[in-house]
């Protein structure tokens, strides 16, 4: 059977009245051809079953991001809190420090914008458009139960994290779910036998409890239940923390933050002599602990490139289905377990 001619795109381009450039630049979403016109040459393409040639593809836009990289606009990074809050944090230094460069390495500028409150998200959604702006990334908020009203239809946008309650967007996230399996798998290799878990940080709650799930899911695979049930409100008070460690007596804690060291310490307990402790995120500031270290900058640029990829496909609104990208972290090793390798 003979094989089918390859279209080519002079082909379509005559056929839809266009140039070989407008064709080209219509298949790749190039916002110097108008909508409209995308929308007819891709129509155009499609009836005339014009397929493109991958391996040009990728040398044409190999070739362009050398010779004359374009320049996008501004993608905005929207926050429910204030920037200086967001700053206050390694996880969004970090986040914003790599999404920035990211975007530059794209084409874009990045642009902060703090919600106020008090504005309608009508005037909100105006700001942002007449800013200029078609993407957003939109920051993790301090509260898990954080609603954003914006015209989502206006926008293409990615959620850093999945702790916004609603809109629920496509997100980019540590995997806090197998950091805590990871965990809980070091300390068992270490010979711990009586592991429970202390929700001290005020994360795994943001994180819709994916810490404590992991942990309690290896701990259902080991004894079919959980020994020492989970502790996960008002840890950072002595006497509900003293009388569960005096309860069931772990050998070791997994915590979601850095408090559960000082809060050890204040009741007196000698870490790891006593009672060894691991964190399901270690951040960048100065401390000792051993546990997961997520990879905050990879976060901030791979919602950047999810970000620029829904935007090159005019994917905008709230998604039906949203789907994410989940970013493991590594293990590091710190002072408060004991060595049983």
């Amino acid at each position: 059977m003979p094989s089918r001619k390859r279209i080519t795109m002079k082909q379509v381009a005559a056929e839809a009245g266009v140039s070989v450039m407008t064709v080209s630049y219509a298949l790749r979403d190039h916002p110097e051809v108008s909508r409209a016109t995308r929308e007819r040459v891709k129509a155009v393409a499609e009836r005339m079953g014009f397929r493109p040639d991958p391996m040009l593809s990728a040398l044409v836009a190999y070739r362009s991001e050398l010779t004359n990289p374009a320049s996008h606009g501004a993608l905005g990074m929207v926050t429910p809190s204030t920037i200086s809050h967001l700053q206050h944090t390694a996880f969004g230094r970090l986040v914003i420090a790599a999404a920035r460069k990211r975007a530059q390495q794209l084409g874009y500028t990045l642009e902060m914008f703090p919600l106020d409150p008090a504005l309608s998200s009508a005037r909100s959604t105006e700001i942002l458009r007449s800013r200029g702006i078609d993407g957003l990334l939109v920051a993790p908020p301090a509260s898990p139960d954080t609603r954003l009203a914006l015209g989502w239809e206006h926008f293409s946008a990615v959620s850093i994290g999945r702790s916004l309650a609603s809109p629920k967007l496509d997100f980019v996230s540590a995997n806090q779910y197998a950091a805590a399996l990871q965990v809980h798998d070091e300390l068992r290799e270490r010979g711990y036998a009586r592991i429970g878990f202390v929700a001290c940080g005020g994360i795994d709650s943001r994180v819709q409890h994916r810490f404590m799930a992991g942990y309690a899911a290896r701990e259902f695979e080991l004894h079919g239940r959980l020994p020492l049930p989970p502790l996960l409100e008002n840890t950072e008070q002595k006497t509900p923390l003293a009388t569960w460690l005096k309860r069931y007596k772990p050998d070791a804690i997994i915590s979601d933050g850095i408090p559960i060291l000082s809060c050890l310490e204040q009741l007196g307990f000698r870490v790891p002599e006593e009672i060894g402790v691991a964190l399901c995120v270690i951040d960048d500031t100065p401390h000792r602990c051993s546990g997961i270290r997520v990879g905050f900058d990879q976060i901030g640029a791979r919602a950047v490139d999810f970000l620029h990829m829904k935007m090159l496909h005019d994917e905008k609104g709230v998604p039906r289905n949203p789907t994410g990208w989940v970013i493991s972290g590594t293990w590091q090793e710190g002072e408060t377990l004991r060595s049983g390798r």
